[in-house]
C-alpha cells in the first residue's frame, strides 16, 4: 500500500511596507560613503586614492582639492575618527571637493554643450527630406541631396 502524501506546508509572510525606508539596515556600500557635516557651499566626491586619479580632479576645471580633517569638515558617516590634518579616506578613496558654484556652472556648460551635439546629430541623421507629386497624383518622398 502506497504512503498518504503529507499535505503541502503553508508559510505565512510578513507583509512589507513598500514606502518603508530601509537604507539604515540594507547594507549599501553607498550609506558608507555618505557625508558628515557637508558644506552646502562645496561639491564633494569620492576619489581612488592613487596619485593619477587625483591628479585628474585637481587639474580639473572645477579646481578639486583634498578634504583634510578637522572638527568641521566634511566625512564619512562610517568613519572611525580622523586626526586634524589628515586626509579623508574610506575603503581606499579620498575625498576632495570644489566649489558648488563653480561645479554648478561646469554642469551647466556641459549640459548645454551635449545638448547642442545632440541637436546637430539629430538634424544631420534627420537629412532634407522633400515630397514630389507625380504625373499621376501619388505622392513620393525624395531625398535631397547636397
Amino acid at each position: 500500500m502506497a504512503k498518504p502524501k503529507a499535505p503541502p506546508v503553508v508559510e505565512t509572510l510578513e507583509r512589507v511596507d513598500l514606502d518603508e525606508d530601509f537604507s539604515d539596515v540594507d547594507g549599501d556600500l553607498s550609506n558608507q560613503f555618505a557625508l558628515k557635516d557637508p558644506s552646502p557651499d562645496r561639491k564633494y566626491v569620492w576619489v581612488h586614492n592613487d596619485p593619477q586619479s587625483i591628479g585628474l580632479y585637481k587639474g580639473d576645471v572645477r579646481h578639486y582639492e583634498v578634504v583634510y580633517g578637522q572638527h568641521d569638515t566634511a566625512r564619512s558617516v562610517a568613519d572611525a575618527g580622523i586626526k586634524d590634518g589628515e586626509a579623508v579616506t574610506m575603503m581606499d578613496h579620498v575625498l576632495m571637493s570644489c566649489d558648488r558654484a563653480r561645479a554648478d556652472k561646469r554642469e551647466r556648460f556641459e549640459r548645454l554643450t551635449n545638448s547642442n551635439e545632440r541637436k546637430k546629430l539629430f538634424r544631420n541623421a534627420q537629412g532634407d527630406t522633400r515630397l514630389h507629386r507625380d504625373d499621376n497624383g501619388r505622392w513620393s518622398r525624395q531625398e535631397a541631396r547636397g
